[in-house]
């Protein structure tokens, strides 16, 4: 989710954001709040899976969730690069 949500950005902007705090309000700014607040849950649950001894007891089911948010996300990504133009 995250690299295509750098990709769109960069499309629209011109400009790479590869910074994990600002690329969702860039993302929101262009797609709405809603997805710019999904891509921050996504990346903290990762860093929180990574990086801590406490990992979320309902990981499996987490999982399944990313894996749904993302096929809805790259659905909205193409749809909003195809619609400027890109061809996929």
């Amino acid at each position: 989710m995250y690299h295509a949500a750098r990709a769109l950005v960069f499309h629209v902007r011109r400009t790479d954001m590869d910074d994990h705090e600002r690329l969702p309000v860039a993302l929101s700014q262009r797609l709405g709040p809603d997805y710019g607040d999904m891509l921050s849950q996504w990346w903290e649950i990762r860093n929180r899976v990574d990086s801590s001894l406490y990992i979320p007891t309902d990981l499996a089911s987490r999982a399944t969730i990313a894996l749904s948010d993302a096929t809805v996300f790259l659905a909205v990504y193409r749809g909003e690069l195809q619609n400027r133009g890109v061809s996929l």
